[in-house]
């Protein structure tokens, strides 16, 4: 085990170890994952190392050779299948850094001032000028900013009478004189394709696609002609599918039908999509990278590799392929050389710690992307009678606005929480659980065998009493989610209970403090009258409904008291008609007490102090938050004396009562910037 290993105690001693100075071994920890531990609560600079560690490490970093890209998996015989995987696990096929890589340079072209613009979902004009972006300020308008004259022009207006309508994700023709996007009719409850032009005076948007089948509409590019738009559809009865839809008539034509929701790019001949896609049956399984020919004429496996590849971009050439994988150990930038849409040789690293989401490249082959936006910390406070000592500290430094989902041990000596550490949330191994040690600050990865919910900070770790084994939740592409038990030591995953999926996820579970019982909310205010706070029971595995939300209602995620007496919840309406309040319920079922009415009530979590007195909880003010306590046979509430910049949630007491921990979502300001010169020349 690491604690009875000899430890690198400092900087200069990691920098002597791997042949380097302190400042390069800092580097490596930031840039290249270098295995660096700090001591809790102390100051940023005391960190220490395993040798064995930083070994392993070094062996993952060894340049390969990649082999040629496989035929596709449905051509391989299952025994020669297994022999390939495992002989491309060996390596991680990293290759040399090319000269090309060393004059690449990214540059910040753009930082958003307004705070309700929304990128994520567009790609930039082919001559780099345009970038459409949803303004939820206004209640969802698309947008266009232009990077010469640095202005924004709007061209919809949701006003007053189109309260509920939004634009989101536009794709701009190679002339620059039309713009495709997707809109909600919230009239309707339809998702339209529309076009408007780019040029001249405002005008009215086209509609060249609704249907009451499709949930969602993501325009993935045009071809070069301007004749069609290529989309990717979200169906409702949850399958995604790749259509072509001609502007002129909006005759579609499907191209292929998927049970996931892939990543794509159109190359720029109009001939070929680029997607990503796992190679399985549902679950969260690493992907790989598929070219469809448009015409139907073939498919081909363009990237392939135990690694998860995924957000393909085409060269403006077509004879590359960027993506993004993990196979370092991080997420960085790859490229592939393509010809005719076919493989033509091993992928080479481009830009090694790039954390940006890819949103196009450019005729001039300018790569543009995204990076800031939401992140995740851990906060720990000293407690005293429910209300706070002293300043909040960070629990964790390793990982930075990655972590989240703290939870007390049963005995109070531990800490758990959730770790996103790569590339993708799809990827299972980019989501670890973390345990740390109070007594000593080590902190142990664990690689659970299934996906945790990162995305849905409602969805909090919870202890059962044998402090081995810890409630997680896993939803999966089905739309159901999954609760599962995980042991510590190895990582298992045992399913316990599976149920269905309402909303924007799963509400966090509980375990009683015996570890017989499981509450869990089913559904949210907009599916009243079906929402439902329920008991399962381990052993007979007995679903129980214990209460039922009042039309327009919803609950929040449920809290047992400390001896598993009774169940604390939030209370919330879907149109704000009703101020939220904090009910109380017996866990066995029986007659709900409300505790208080709390104007701006947060949704994401409660906690009762060891005492069985107080329930802390959060406001709902948005990244701007203040902690709570209300005394819970009833009262004003009272503040902690804790105010954060973001939201807070995952809130769990210490057992002794002498701490509280929580997770904090933190927004950074979204960047929009441009890499240059990492491309070969252009054909």
């Amino acid at each position: 085990m690491n604690s009875q290993q000899p430890r690198l105690e400092s900087w200069k001693e990691i920098g002597a170890y791997i042949q380097r100075d302190a400042t390069t071994a800092r580097r490596w920890e930031k840039e290249e994952g270098l295995p660096v531990h700090r001591h809790t609560h102390k100051s940023r600079s005391s960190v220490y190392a395993y040798p064995s560690e930083i070994d392993a490490w070094r062996a993952s970093r060894k340049v390969v050779p990649e082999t040629t890209p496989p035929r596709p998996l449905w051509k391989i015989p299952a025994f020669a299948l297994t022999m390939l995987l495992c002989l491309i696990m060996v390596g991680n096929g990293v290759r040399p850094v090319s000269a090309q890589q060393a004059r690449q340079a990214a540059r910040q072209v753009w930082t958003p001032s307004n705070g309700g613009a929304d990128l994520a979902e567009n790609t930039p004009s082919p001559d780099g000028r345009f970038l459409g972006f949803t303004d939820w300020q206004t209640g969802g308008d698309l947008v266009i900013h232009d990077f010469v004259t640095g202005m924004d022009r709007r061209l919809t207006d949701t006003g007053r009478d189109k309260a509920g309508d939004y634009a989101d994700g536009s794709a701009i023709s190679s002339d620059n004189g039309q713009v495709a996007y997707h809109w909600f009719d919230s009239k309707s409850k339809r998702h339209e394709l529309r076009v408007l032009p780019l040029n001249g005076q405002p005008a009215q948007p086209r509609i060249i696609l609704e249907s009451e089948e499709t949930e969602y509409i993501m325009p993935v590019g045009w071809t070069p002609d301007g004749r069609e738009v290529v989309i990717l559809e979200s169906r409702r009865d949850h399958t995604y599918q790749f259509t072509a839809v001609t502007i002129g008539d909006g005759a579609v034509r499907v191209l292929k039908s998927f049970k996931w929701g892939p990543n794509a790019s159109l190359s720029p001949d109009g001939r070929y999509l680029a997607y990503d896609l796992p190679l399985g049956e549902g679950g969260w399984i690493r992907r790989d990278i598929f070219v469809l020919a448009l015409d139907g004429s073939r498919e081909a496996v363009a990237v392939q590799h135990p690694a998860d590849d995924f957000r393909p971009v085409w060269s403006p050439d077509g004879s590359q392929l960027l993506f993004l994988s993990d196979r370092t150990g991080e997420q960085a930038l790859w490229r592939a050389p393509m010809q005719g849409g076919q493989p033509k040789g091993p992928a080479e690293l481009v830009k090694a710690g790039f954390s940006g989401r890819a949103l196009g490249l450019t005729r001039e082959g300018v790569l543009y992307y995204l990076t800031g936006g939401v992140g995740s910390d851990i906060q720990v406070a000293e407690l005293a009678s429910g209300q706070v000592v002293g300043r909040t500290a960070l629990a964790t430094q390793r990982f930075l606005s990655r972590n989240a989902h703290p939870a007390w041990s049963p005995d109070g000596q531990s800490l758990i929480y959730v770790s996103y550490r790569g590339a993708s949330p799809s990827s299972p191994e980019s989501t670890r659980l973390v345990l740390q040690s109070l007594k000593t600050g080590e902190e142990r990865d664990i690689s659970p065998k299934m996906h945790i919910a990162w995305g849905s900070y409602a969805a909090q770790v919870r202890w059962f009493p044998d402090s081995r084994s810890v409630l997680v939740v896993a939803p999966d592409v089905q739309r159901r989610v999954s609760y599962y038990r995980v042991t510590l030591a190895n990582g298992d995953a045992k399913l316990l209970h599976q149920t269905r999926r309402f909303g924007n996820g799963p509400d966090g579970p509980d375990v009683s403090p015996d570890g017989k019982s499981m509450f869990y909310v089913e559904g949210d205010a907009s599916d009243s009258p079906d929402t439902r706070l329920m008991k399962f029971d381990l052993a007979s595995r007995k679903v129980t409904e214990l209460r039922r939300a009042p039309t327009g209602l919803g609950f929040g995620p449920p809290a047992i008291s400390p001896d598993g007496a009774d169940l604390a919840y939030m209370v919330y309406s879907a149109n704000a008609s009703t101020v939220p309040f904090i009910e109380v319920l017996p866990a066995r079922g029986g007659e709900a007490r409300v505790v208080a009415h709390v104007e701006h009530l947060g949704k994401y979590g409660l906690a009762w102090t060891p005492d069985r007195h107080y329930l802390l909880f959060s406001d709902a003010a948005d990244f701007n938050q203040t902690l709570w306590r209300v005394a819970v046979v009833g009262g004003e509430p009272e503040k902690t004396g804790i105010s954060v910049h973001g939201i807070i949630n995952s809130i769990r007491v210490r057992p002794d009562g002498r701490q509280v921990v929580f997770g904090v979502l933190e927004r950074s300001p979204v960047e929009v910037w441009a890499l240059e010169n990492f491309l070969p020349a252009a054909r």
